[in-house]
C-alpha cells in the first residue's frame, strides 16, 4: 500500500447499483421491463402475460432505435398511456426493492454543496427513470420524477449505446455526451470490468471501487483502482475546490 494521489477531478461517472442503491433482500431487484408490463396490465385490462410480450416485440422491433433515446422508448405515446403512471409505478417497486446506503446520499449531497463545479453523471446500464426511482428510495429530497438535483443527467445504458454498459465503447460515447475529458473524469463504480477495465479502455485513468465492510479506508496500489470503504473518503483523494 502507497499514499494515493489527488486525483484532479472535473468530471464524476458514478455506478448505481451496489455503488450507490442495493437491493432490500438478495435477488429481489427491480425489473424496468416487468414494471412497464404491469402498468400496460393494468391500464388496458389485458393479462399480465400479453402485456410482457408487447413489451419485448416493441423492444426487438425498435432495438436499434434505443440509442439517444429514453426508456421506454416511444411504446407509452404509442399505448396512450400517461409516463406519470410508469413513474408512479416503478418508484413504487424502487421504494419497495431498494434503498441508498448512508454514504452515497451524504457523498452526493456534500459533492454539490463543497464541490459544485464538478458535473456528476450515472454510467450504469439503469434507464434514466430508473436511477431517478432508485435514488428516491433514499427520500423525494434526493431524486423525484423531474430528477435530481445531486445529478447532471441521468442516461441510461441502452440510451447511449445500443447493448450499454457492456463494452468500452458506452464509455467512449458517456464522454462525448457529457464534453467530458477522460484525464480529469473519475469513475466510482463496485465492479473491476465494468467500473474499471471498460472505462480504463476508453481513457479514464482516474478510478474508485468500493468495498463497503473493509478495514482500511483507503487502498491504493500504483496502477490499479484506489479502493475505498465508504463514499465518504473520496474527498480526501481528490484535490480541494477552487
Amino acid at each position: 500500500m502507497t499514499s494515493s494521489p489527488k486525483l484532479k477531478v472535473k468530471t464524476i461517472f458514478t455506478d448505481i447499483d451496489m455503488t450507490l442503491t442495493a437491493p432490500r433482500t438478495a435477488g429481489m431487484e427491480l425489473v424496468p421491463d416487468e414494471c412497464l408490463a404491469a402498468l400496460i396490465s393494468a391500464q388496458k385490462k389485458m393479462s399480465l402475460e400479453k402485456a410482457g410480450k408487447t413489451v419485448q416485440e416493441f423492444q426487438r422491433s425498435n432495438y436499434r432505435n434505443m440509442a439517444g433515446n429514453y426508456w421506454p422508448f416511444g411504446l407509452l405515446d404509442q399505448l396512450g398511456i400517461a409516463q406519470s403512471l410508469l413513474w408512479d409505478e416503478v418508484a413504487r417497486c424502487a421504494g419497495q426493492l431498494h434503498y441508498v446506503f448512508p454514504d452515497a446520499k451524504k457523498f452526493l449531497i456534500r459533492l454539490k454543496r463543497d464541490y459544485p463545479q464538478i458535473r456528476i453523471y450515472p454510467a450504469t446500464t439503469n434507464p434514466g427513470m430508473v436511477i431517478y426511482a432508485k435514488l428516491s428510495a433514499g427520500g423525494k429530497d434526493l431524486a423525484n420524477e423531474t430528477g435530481s438535483r445531486y445529478l447532471d443527467g441521468a442516461f441510461g445504458g441502452e440510451e447511449v449505446v445500443p447493448g450499454g454498459k457492456s463494452s468500452s465503447h458506452f464509455f467512449t460515447a458517456l464522454l462525448e455526451r457529457t464534453n467530458a475529458d477522460p484525464e480529469t473524469t473519475l469513475m466510482i463504480g463496485d465492479d473491476p470490468e465494468k467500473d474499471y477495465r471498460l472505462p480504463e479502455a476508453a481513457g479514464i485513468k482516474q478510478t474508485v471501487l468500493v468495498r463497503r465492510g473493509r478495514q482500511d479506508d483507503i487502498v491504493y496500489r500504483a496502477g490499479g483502482p484506489i479502493y475505498l470503504k465508504s463514499l465518504e473518503p473520496v474527498f480526501d483523494i481528490m484535490e480541494p475546490p477552487v
